[in-house]
């Protein structure tokens, strides 16, 4: 995926369309969007214009809490314009809340690359708060007529700004029904991203969490037959992922020895953080204690279960308490846990 923004017009992507666009428009439509902007593209003989959307939404109560998205952002853009391309307001937008605009100039997005979306009237057309609003588009329960009023609002802000693909670090459904020939892309990491490990992302194509593609599409991945070629990268992929890297500078690597000398099988339970519509609106829990207590009391007790907390849980104390460890701990011997993870 980290192909697309450096070849989006450039001849090395049609082998790939070419070569995977089959099995691609099987599982996702979003595929011949892809095949039709790089056409039009190509026909138009002009650059891609692309917006990037930053969340709009406050989250967690922390105006700048995604200052990351935008420094990533900037990592973007950067291979576009390796590419040959230029990032003018005719091609490149940056949409965004007033207190992540405020970062973008420190990122390299000069003010006439943002759009800036008021947060407040925003909010108001969906006449609720902010993580009801972002949990029922995320779940698709959204009223059509508030849809319909959000995608005017942001088609208002953007002019005559068209986008052919559209970056986003979010669920954001009325996108979809602003801009409904461009190809969405849904930037989530992938099994790693905090140091010490390396940065490890994808695009989706379809959504994020629970409408990835990797969850609406389950059958066909299940029964997906690889060839001989494709399991050589996936090997390819581990070994330099795992066996190269990850194995040395793992923090888990010293203690499983002594984990597997109690349990043959281990399971690692990475827990999230509360607050926001990827956990809200796709767990029946309501905390992270509700969470960890559910899996270590279901899972078999000959299985050794790893526990790890979510950063940004520590840094907003939505962290189980530690007497819920203690107890955890005293009644079910195969829980393993420390405070440094």
């Amino acid at each position: 995926f980290t192909l697309v923004p450096y070849t989006f017009t450039g001849d090395s992507l049609g082998p790939l369309v070419q070569n995977h666009s089959p099995n691609a428009r099987r599982w996702t439509t979003q595929a011949a969007k892809l095949a039709t902007v790089i056409s039009n593209v190509r026909r138009m003989n002009r650059p891609v214009k692309t917006l990037i959307h930053v969340e709009i939404f406050t989250e967690l109560d922390r105006p700048q809490f995604h200052e990351a998205w935008i420094e990533f952002s900037s990592r973007f853009m950067a291979g576009m314009l390796s590419s040959g391309h230029t990032a003018t307001p005719d091609t490149v937008r940056l949409l965004t809340n007033e207190a992540l605009a405020e970062l973008g100039p420190k990122h390299g997005f000069w003010d006439n690359l943002i759009t800036v979306i008021p947060e407040r009237p925003f909010l108001d057309i969906f006449g609720t708060d902010y993580l009801t609003a972002t949990v029922s588009g995320y779940q698709g329960t959204t009223d059509d007529a508030v849809l319909d009023k959000a995608a005017q609002f942001v088609r208002d802000r953007l002019g005559s700004f068209v986008p052919d693909v559209i970056l986003t670090y979010t669920t954001a459904p009325w996108l979809r029904r602003a801009f409904p020939d461009a190809l969405i892309l849904h930037k989530e990491y992938g099994a790693f991203s905090r140091p010490p490990y390396p940065e490890s992302f994808y695009l989706d194509p379809n959504g994020k969490f629970a409408n990835a593609t990797i969850n609406t599409h389950a059958v066909e991945l299940r029964t997906y037959q690889a060839s001989d070629a494709e399991r050589g990268m996936i090997q390819d992929m581990r070994r330099v992922f795992r066996d190269s890297t990850i194995k040395k500078i793992s923090p888990f690597h010293h203690i499983e020895p002594l984990m597997r000398r109690e349990r043959k099988k281990i399971m690692l339970l990475p827990l999230q953080f509360c607050g926001h519509y990827g956990f809200e609106g796709t767990c029946k829990y309501r905390t992270q204690g509700e969470l960890l207590r559910d899996v270590v009391e279901r899972t078999d007790p000959d299985i050794g279960i790893l526990v790890i907390n979510h950063s940004t849980a520590q840094h907003h104390s939505t962290i189980p308490p530690n007497d819920l460890y203690v107890y955890l701990s005293k009644h079910h011997d195969n829980l393993f846990f420390n405070n440094d993870f």
